[in-house]
This record gives C-alpha cells, sequence and structure tokens, in this order.
C-alpha cells in the first residue's frame, strides 16, 4: 500500500546493524515471539540487580521501532524498577519543537537533557519511602512533557531505572547518564517506516497528517538524530533485538525478535 514510499527509503539502520554484527562482537541467543522476548530481556535485567543501589538501563531506538510497547510490557516484570522516558523531557509544545529545528536549532535543544540526568543520580540515591516529582508519564496524544510541570509522584527504593528513548543517554551522547546496561532495539528502516504509516494513519495517531507529511518527517528525523543520536551507538549495547515485524495487510499481525547478546572476553 505504501511502496511508493517505502521505496525511497535509504535503510541506514541495516547497515550498520550488518557492520555491527561483523564485529564479531555479539552472539546470536535465539529468535523470540514478542512475549518470549520481553520475558528474557526483563529475566536478564533482573539478573544485574545489586544489593544496593540501582541499575541504570537504556532501551535506545529509533521512532517507530517498538520501544514504547515493549517498555510497556517489560516494566511489570521488572523488580523494583522505575520508567522514564526522553520524550517526557519535551520542551514546550510539538508546535514550539519544530520552530526550533525551523530557526537553526538541533534535536538536543528540544529536550532537557540535564534534567533527566539530574533525576537519574537523585533516582539512585532515593531511599526507602522516600518521595520525588517527575514529568508525567509521555501522552503521545499531545506530545507535551515538562510543560505539563513536575506532576508523578514516585516512592523509593528503586532497583531498575529503565530510560526509553530515540536518544542516547550515556556518556558521549545526548546527556551525561552512567548507564550500566544498554539494549538496543533494531528495525530496518523500510520497515520502520511502515509501521509509522500504519500506526499513524490507520491506527489514529496521524494527528492531521498525510502520508506525504509522515515521510518528510521520517527522512528528516533520520537525517538530523537517528544518524547522530541514536544509530552510532548501537555497537555499545549490551543486548541487541532485532525486531521484524509481520504485517498483514494495513495491520501489524506481530512482532518477532532476534536477540544478540555481547560476547564475554573469553568468548571472543
Amino acid at each position: 500500500m505504501y511502496d511508493q514510499y517505502l521505496d525511497k527509503v535509504e535503510d541506514k539502520s541495516t547497515s550498520v546493524f550488518q557492520k555491527t554484527m561483523e564485529s564479531g562482537e555479539y552472539e546470536l541467543v535465539g529468535g523470540f515471539g514478542s512475549a518470549d522476548a520481553i520475558m528474557y530481556v526483563a529475566q536478564y535485567l533482573n539478573s544485574k540487580i545489586l544489593p544496593d543501589g540501582a541499575v541504570v538501563t537504556q532501551l535506545l531506538g529509533s521512532p517507530g521501532s517498538g520501544k514504547s510497547r515493549f517498555s510497556e510490557a517489560i516494566l511489570p516484570l521488572l523488580t523494583r524498577g522505575i520508567p522514564l522516558a526522553t520524550d517526557e523531557y519535551n520542551l514546550g509544545t510539538r508546535e514550539d519543537r519544530k520552530k526550533t529545528i525551523e530557526k537553526g536549532g538541533t534535536s538536543l535543544d528540544e529536550k532537557d537533557f540535564a534534567l533527566l540526568s539530574r533525576h537519574v543520580s537523585e533516582l539512585k540515591e532515593l531511599g526507602e519511602g522516600q518521595k520525588m516529582m517527575l514529568p508525567p508519564l509521555y501522552d503521545v496524544a499531545t506530545g507535551s512533557g515538562l510543560i505539563q510541570g513536575l506532576t508523578r509522584e514516585v516512592i523509593g527504593a528503586f532497583k531498575i531505572i529503565f530510560i526509553e528513548g530515540n536518544f542516547y543517554v550515556g556518556r558521549g551522547g545526548a546527556s551525561d547518564v552512567n548507564l550500566d546496561q544498554l539494549i538496543y532495539i533494531h528495525i530496518s528502516d523500510r520497515n520502520r517506516l511502515n509501521v509509522r504509516l500504519i500506526r499513524d494513519l490507520i491506527t489514529g495517531q496521524a494527528r492531521g497528517k498525510s502520508p506525504d507529511e509522515i515521510f518528510e518527517q521520517f527522512a528528516q528525523r533520520q537525517k538530523i538524530q537517528d544518524l547522530l543520536y541514536t544509530l552510532p551507538f548501537m555497537d555499545l549495547s549490551d543486548l541487541l533485538l532485532y525486531v521484524k515485524p509481520v504485517f498483514e495487510g494495513e495491520s501489524i499481525n506481530r512482532f518477532d525478535y532476534e536477540i544478540y547478546s555481547r560476547k564475554t572476553k573469553a568468548q571472543r
């Protein structure tokens, strides 16, 4: 249905994935259905919990890779996990952020990454029963984050701080968060655009956009965001999830996964 748009995609993500695999740093764990993939990652993260402190984890991937859906499903399985998302730190409205880019700003100017970093540090130190205020959970319908204020109250202590987002927030990336674990969720750019088109135009997230507008936004974000703040950090991941959506006409039937794990030094 959308071949005229899909055929124009330059699949940068697949090129980076192939190069990452050629490094010899990763081994295939296996193929999984969606539920089993979520369970595997949850068990992996729970196994990393320390007696004291919290394990800081990021789920990194491009828009349309399935991060939000994966995050929502895995959070109940994590031991004392607290969710954060880079979109919760959005500055202003969608229109405000569009104007920021039009005026020559960068994607980094659209979010308060310094506040995100500070909140992660505070969450790590939050003691049993202590309270803290965070931005509300991201609402895709409004696209607003910090403009709503710090309205989400959380009570510590936490064992896993789970950050979901399109920007790598570790040192050398968009912020300086000291990450303990990085999980990268990869999907080919062609499939990712197809997911975006189906999601936005058919399942109600279009916000009045046309297919042309969705493609233009996709291409722009690939250039100013993915190539700078997402894809370069794939080879830092501890787990790499290769997502293979199965399409059925104008819908997504399911998501299948291949999971790759970084080898230990003894295995290399």
